[in-house]
C-alpha cells in the first residue's frame, strides 16, 4: 500500500464550522449531530472483539477560549467500550451537551488512535457500524491530551488513485470561472479498505502525515486539592464544576 500526492482540488459540500477554534467537540458534534456526511471508515483500526480501554484517558479534560469552555468526560463502560461526553459552556450562559460517544483505542507504529463509533447500531454481529478515526497524544505526565483528525484531502486523493479502497460521492463539478479549474465537490467519503490494508496505508504514509489536523489540546482537570500550590492546571470543585486558577 503506497501513498503519493497530487494537485487535485476538492471542496467538501458540508465543510467544518468556520468557528471551529480547533476543538475536538466541535468536530465530533458536527459529525454526529449536524446531519452532514463526514469521512468514515467501514472498518476500525483494531478488532472490536478484543476491546480494551486506555485508562490514561479516563477523567475530565478541559479546553477553551473567549467564546466557550469545553469539558470532555471520559469513562469506561461495562462492555469495555470507552464513553465520552462533551459539555460546552458558551458566552452568555448557554450550555450544550453532546450525545454519548462510544470509542475504543488502537495502536499503530507506536502511535495511539481512537475508533469513534459513528452509527447507533452498536458492535454486535451483523452491525453496520462505521467509524471516525482520530489520533491522540498524551504528554509524558498524562496532563495534556492532543487530538488529531485525518487529512481528508489526502484520503480522497488516495481513494481516487486506487491507493486506498473507498467510495467518494460528488454532488456536482462546477467550473471555476476565474481560473478555469474544475473543482470536485465532495459530498461523502467512505473508506472501505479492510483493517489490515488501512493499517498498512497509515504505516506507509506515516501516522503523523495522515492524521495531521490538530483538533485541540486539552488539560486534565484534577480534583480540588490534588494539585500542588502554584500548579496552573485547572481544579475541579466538589460539586463537579470547575474553577479557573
Amino acid at each position: 500500500m503506497r501513498c503519493s500526492q497530487s494537485r487535485v482540488i476538492t471542496v467538501r459540500s458540508c465543510p467544518h464550522s468556520a468557528v471551529r477554534v480547533s476543538l475536538l467537540c466541535t468536530f465530533l458534534c458536527w459529525c454526529l449531530q449536524a446531519g452532514c456526511c463526514p469521512t468514515t471508515s467501514r472498518h476500525p483500526l483494531s478488532d472490536p472483539a478484543t476491546l480494551r480501554c486506555d485508562e490514561r484517558l479516563l477523567g475530565v479534560w478541559y479546553a477553551g477560549d473567549e467564546r466557550e469552555d469545553v469539558y470532555i468526560h471520559v469513562g469506561k463502560r461495562d462492555d469495555a467500550l470507552t464513553e465520552v461526553h462533551v459539555v460546552e459552556h458558551h458566552t452568555g450562559g448557554s450550555v450544550r451537551v453532546s450525545e454519548p460517544l462510544r470509542v475504543f483505542p488502537a495502536s499503530i507504529s507506536g502511535h495511539d488512535f481512537l475508533n469513534v463509533v459513528y452509527t447507533s447500531s452498536g458492535l454486535e454481529n451483523g452491525s453496520t457500524a462505521e467509524y471516525i478515526l482520530v489520533r491522540y497524544e498524551l504528554s509524558d505526565d498524562d496532563a495534556t491530551l492532543s487530538v488529531y483528525c485525518w487529512d481528508e484531502r489526502l484520503i480522497e486523493e488516495a481513494i481516487g488513485k486506487d491507493e486506498l479502497k473507498g467510495e467518494i460521492t460528488f454532488q456536482d463539478i462546477p467550473m471555476d470561472e476565474t481560473s478555469g479549474l474544475r473543482i470536485s465537490k465532495v459530498s461523502c467519503t467512505r473508506i472501505t479498505e479492510a483493517t489490515d490494508g488501512l493499517v498498512r496505508f497509515i504505516r506507509s504514509c506515516g501516522p503523523k502525515r495522515v492524521f495531521n489536523d490538530l483538533l485541540g489540546t486539552f488539560e486534565r482537570v484534577h480534583p480540588k486539592g490534588a494539585v500542588p500550590t502554584g500548579d496552573k492546571r485547572r481544579d475541579e470543585s466538589p460539586s463537579g464544576g470547575a474553577v479557573r486558577p
